[in-house]
């Protein structure tokens, strides 16, 4: 993803991270802290709304962080 430039969150106000549905492998994405809302610091079992450009938004629950990468697993309804 690219760096955040606040757009992404102005239109999607309840999204807590942008993420690309279309990289995920087995309900699993990856984020860069760059692509959380600003102020937000993801700890592990943080659940967030994970949103995408033209997708649902979905709940994913963090599952580890190492900066600067963040480990989401997208929960099931």
């Amino acid at each position: 993803m690219q760096a955040n430039d606040g757009d992404f969150f102005a239109v999607h106000p309840d999204a807590d991270v942008r993420v690309d549905f279309n990289d995920e492998i087995d309900y699993e994405l990856t984020a860069h802290l760059t692509d959380f809302r600003k102020g937000l610091a993801p700890n592990v079992g943080d659940v967030l709304t994970a949103g995408c450009w033209g997708a649902a938004a979905a709940k994913a629950q963090v599952l580890e962080v190492s900066e600067p990468w963040v480990r989401l697993r997208v929960l099931q309804d």
